[in-house]
């Protein structure tokens, strides 16, 4: 700052103000107190008391103290010499669009055809499954079970032998796709064997179905029948008293 720049200050300053008479003016003391100081017990004097609110003295006024502006207005700030430059508020960054020719990606970096491609492939695979794997343990199943050639075996007492052997052996046989029972008399020496052919298959895996036998009376006549289970189906033979015939 320049020694002119200073004067200018100096003599923009406004000039003091002149305190009013009554901050000097010293009161009269009281007649009826001695030794006490003037102004000490204001109320001796009703004329100088008052009722009104104090309020404080504005510029311009009597009792106003410059002083007291100067330290409630904030003092100027400095001038700073740093040059700021900013980016005008046109220049935005472009904003990025997929180019042409090149397939939008999604959110873990695969095209649209190759999800689609792996989707149809999962489905394919489950079809698959749904389709082959049943039929597929079904046949192990019945592997364990039945062998193959597809065979069952069971004892029963049909009333065709005598009482010493009246249990018979039945033996179910799915031989190339044709269902054959075959019954052994508990005494084959006294009592011969029979053999029923139930049912020819026409099928595809016609050789891979077992046959299960079961023993009911189904006329009511007392005797127990043959009934031949195959794929859901069943079919009955009648007792006459000594063998199995499919019609009485």
């Amino acid at each position: 700052m320049t020694w002119r720049g200073l004067s200018e200050q100096i003599a923009e300053q406004p000039p003091p103000l002149k305190r009013r008479a009554s901050a000097t003016q010293a009161w009269p003391a009281p007649r009826h107190r001695t030794g006490h100081h003037p102004g000490l017990h204001p109320d001796d004097d009703p004329a100088t008391m008052s009722t009104l609110p104090y309020r404080a003295p504005t510029h311009g006024e009597a009792g106003y103290d410059v002083a007291d502006r100067w330290d409630e207005e904030e003092p100027p700030r400095p001038r700073s010499t740093a040059i700021v430059r900013r980016r005008p508020v046109t220049e935005m960054a472009p904003a990025r669009h997929p180019q042409a020719g090149h397939a939008r990606r999604g959110c873990l970096g695969w095209s649209p055809l190759l999800s689609l491609g792996l989707s149809m492939a999962l489905c394919a695979v489950f079809v698959a499954l749904f389709l082959y794997v049943p039929p597929a343990w079904q046949r192990h199943l019945d592997d364990v079970t039945y062998g193959y050639p597809r065979t069952y075996q069971t004892d029963a007492a049909v009333g065709h032998g005598d009482r010493a052997h009246h249990m018979s052996h039945f033996l179910a046989l799915n031989l190339h796709g044709v269902i054959e029972v075959m019954e052994i008399p508990g005494d084959p020496e006294r009592h011969q064997p029979y053999l029923y052919l139930i049912i020819r298959l026409a099928m595809d895996g016609a050789d891979l179905v077992p046959a299960t036998l079961s023993f009911r009376d189904m006329n009511g006549d007392g005797k127990p029948d043959l009934l031949v289970f195959v794929n859901g189906t069943f079919w009955v033979w009648f007792n006459n008293g000594t063998r199995f015939v499919p019609h009485l």
